[in-house]
């Protein structure tokens, strides 16, 4: 769960209070929470702390069902975390979009709704036109729907990586750029 650099108060919060609509799911979680919001994330968290050694410095292991949760601000090296993800749920900005395509890592893009004008909703749109992944917009967040989005990923799987395969293939970056450009994001196309 990656909520960019600077954190995800909303998303943090939505999807703490979701994690028990999935819990029909065995889930090994890394959860970047931001600096802003990991002392508070880790309060809400306290009664499912357990003692275990947690496998990178600056973070808390909790146990919330079938949940083994890493709860960590910040991780320098996210690309280094990519290869042992499964799934991931993230805000959609170019960047995270680019490192999540070029893992081929099927995703739950939940767009920073105030970001400038919109990018983050049309950088997730897009992803989920091409079939790498699926976006939740935070005004319509019910954890029904959240488990539901997660469940379409998992059962669908393979379609999102060979998805994720084919557009990886077009270097992701240059495609989202161009698209963003094409839209009249950008003063010409590159």
């Amino acid at each position: 769960i990656m909520g960019g650099s600077q954190g995800a108060k909303a998303m943090n919060t939505l999807i703490a209070s979701s994690l028990n609509t999935l819990s029909d799911i065995d889930l090994d979680i890394i959860w970047l929470t931001g600096t802003t919001h990991y002392a508070e994330l880790c309060e809400s968290m306290k009664a499912f702390s357990i003692n275990e050694s947690p496998p990178f410095e600056n973070a808390t292991v909790y146990q919330s069902g079938r949940h083994h949760i890493v709860l960590t601000a910040f991780h320098p090296h996210v690309p280094g975390l990519l290869p042992k993800i499964g799934f991931a749920i993230s805000r959609a900005g170019a960047m995270s979009i680019a490192e999540l395509i070029a893992a081929e890592i099927p995703t739950l893009y939940i767009p920073y709704p105030f970001a400038a004008e919109n990018h983050q909703c049309y950088n997730a749109d897009y992803i989920q036109k091409h079939g790498g992944g699926l976006t939740m917009v935070e005004s319509e967040w019910s954890p029904s729907i959240f488990a539901q989005r997660v469940h379409t990923l998992l059962n669908d799987y393979e379609h999102y990586k060979k998805s994720l395969r084919k557009m990886n293939r077009h270097r992701a970056l240059d495609v989202i750029i161009f698209e963003l450009c094409r839209q009249g994001f950008c003063d010409a196309h590159p």
